[in-house]
């Protein structure tokens, strides 16, 4: 595990809520605190990235719950990590994942800002040993699967690379040849899920080999329609049986069941929820740990809390062929039952009116108060009823509960400190 800094400095970087309040005039958006928060994969502790005066970085590692600073390293004295981009602790080991970009003198940006624009270089840190023990150069990006060894490396041709952490080395397998739309991509347990570059709308979903001996190697496993426009988020559930997403439009997410058999992958539309009647920009999904909520948060700043059905949280299996999303019509082609008639007027409408009474809207809301224009946070779950918000340029760790009432739901902040 990573050890522990002093006191001290625990003490002068994380800062009580009963210390002085700032305003958004005394933090720009030029003057942010961090530049990226990454969670590790079960959310128990998450990696910032903090730009110094002298154009490097330092990185501080915390525990998520209770707060407390495990790690405060500075990052001048590597060339190659001089500028970070993104860093995530290894689950809970001593390994650190880095993305750097290694110009000299380069502006430190948001990694969703810089999407098809440099190479960088992934690092794969020890802080035990103090060195770097695997690195890659011309990568986009790094994604960890939450359950399995593996992660995914994103090339800057926008290709995937599959590799394996074992006790002694990382080792890479093979994997089929797949081209991405985007960086938004999702792994969970081995499932690969992400925006298809052929068609709009579209989710491909792969099984990621184990090793070179898995059988799933050659060939995509399924694919769906969740859109009309092109996807801008997706996120699949921590058992790898649900796939959240949300178009550019950004007024509906769609929960999609996952069904798997021996060579392919399924997936039906399970229910839609309402986020609002504006298009917004969804930037941030995560799952509670259950799978039987959803938070999500966009550009208009709510944060929204949905939750599945009770039958669904216990596991459906089958759904109506009318709750699917249907592939859109070629031009000229009639609507037909399977049996070759043409459907009639009640049937159509009957089955939109199926699709329609999926749609269900947040069990609760809250509007935090964001003192940096434009800021941006990261969402993780503790438990079904708690979450923590990160705002990155402000610098503010926030707790939020959920309680029952006898109105429904209600979520309140119970908690916030500085992590400066």
């Amino acid at each position: 595990m990573i050890n522990d800094v002093n006191e001290s400095s625990l003490q002068s970087t994380v800062q009580n809520s009963t210390g002085t309040r700032f305003s958004s005039e005394s933090y720009s958006s030029t003057n942010r605190i961090f530049q990226n928060v990454t969670f590790n994969q079960d959310g128990s502790c998450f990696c910032c990235i903090k730009a110094t005066k002298d154009g490097t970085c330092r990185l501080q590692v915390f525990d998520t719950f209770p707060l407390k600073l495990k790690l405060d390293k500075h990052l001048g004295n590597s060339s190659s990590m001089k500028t970070l981009l993104r860093a995530q602790v290894y689950h809970r080991s001593n390994l650190i994942l880095m993305l750097c970009d290694p110009r000299e003198n380069s502006q430190q940006e948001s990694l969703s800002k810089t999407v098809l624009s440099p190479k960088y270089t992934f690092n794969v840190w020890d802080d035990a040993a103090g060195v770097v023990v695997y690195e890659a150069h011309d990568i986009l990006n790094f994604f960890v699967s939450n359950k399995k060894n593996q992660f995914l490396l994103l090339t800057a041709d926008l290709k995937v690379r599959n590799f394996k952490i074992r006790s002694d080395r990382i080792k890479e397998f093979g994997m089929p040849e797949i081209i991405c739309m985007n960086e938004h991509l999702d792994f969970k347990k081995q499932l690969l899920a992400l925006p298809s570059a052929k068609k709009v709308g579209q989710v491909q979903l792969f099984k990621v080999p184990l090793d070179n001996n898995d059988s799933h190697t050659t060939m995509e496993m399924g694919v769906f329609k969740a859109h009309k426009t092109s996807i801008l988020n997706l996120k699949t559930s921590n058992n790898a049986n649900y796939i959240a997403t949300c178009s550019i439009k950004g007024t509906l997410l769609r929960i999609f069941l996952i069904s798997y058999s021996k060579s392919t992958i399924s997936a039906n539309l399970l229910c839609e929820f309402k986020r609002g009647l504006e298009p917004a920009t969804v930037y941030e999904m995560q799952w509670s740990p259950d799978d039987s909520r959803i938070a999500c948060i966009s550009n208009k700043n709510t944060l929204h809390i949905f939750q599945l059905p009770d039958a669904n949280i216990q596991g459906l299996s089958n759904l109506e062929e009318s709750q699917m999303i249907p592939e859109p019509k070629k031009l000229g082609e009639q609507k037909t039952q399977s049996d070759g008639r043409r459907k009639s007027v009640g049937e159509t409408q009957e089955k939109k009116k199926t699709v329609k009474e999926t749609l269900r809207t947040s069990i609760c809301s809250i509007r935090p108060k964001v003192t940096v224009i434009g800021d941006r946070c990261k969402i993780n779950w503790h438990d079904r009823d708690t979450l923590y918000v990160i705002w990155i340029q402000a610098g503010v760790w926030e707790k939020y509960i959920i309680q029952k009432t006898d109105k429904g739901y209600s979520i309140t902040k119970s908690d916030w400190k500085f992590l400066f």
